[in-house]
């Protein structure tokens, strides 16, 4: 499930509750919980929108989705 983007230090320093988009799955989102990485799955047929944080159609979605190498994977 993790990956070089993702590991077990992602939400190290970051925001208690804060949520971000998983790299390489649209359809899951990661909050940080302290310094604890949870994974989460929204419900079929939902995505992830990173501007809303919450997950929505995909017609919503757009270009919201998160580029992490563009820097746009972030909590505001």
């Amino acid at each position: 499930m993790y990956n070089d983007f993702l590991s077990d230090n992602f939400c190290k320093g970051l925001e208690h509750g804060s949520y971000y988009c998983h790299p390489s799955d649209p359809t899951s989102y990661i909050q940080c919980i302290w310094d604890d990485v949870k994974i989460a799955q929204c419900t079929s047929p939902l995505v992830w929108n990173q501007k809303s944080k919450a997950c929505d159609w995909e017609a919503n979605v757009k270009d919201s989705y998160c580029n992490p190498s563009a820097g746009e994977n972030n909590s505001s």
